[in-house]
């Protein structure tokens, strides 16, 4: 018995991987990149400028 598949299926499907393992890496990246606030200077900040909102202002989509 022999699994084939189709290349244009296969080729999709290896796109999708590597892009889905490059969003996630370039997230650890960002995330390492924050500098880190201790409890005290986040309460100073939200008390200067109040806590973030929930609401969603614009979402940003690109296709690579």
């Amino acid at each position: 018995m022999k699994a084939t598949i189709e290349f244009e299926n296969f080729d999709h499907q290896i796109k999708e991987l590597v892009r889905e393992v490059v969003q996630e890496e370039l997230m650890k990246l960002r995330a390492s990149l924050l500098p880190f606030t201790s409890d005290e200077e986040q309460a100073n900040i939200e008390q200067l400028y109040g806590k973030p909102s929930d609401e969603v202002d614009r979402v940003l989509e690109a296709e690579v």
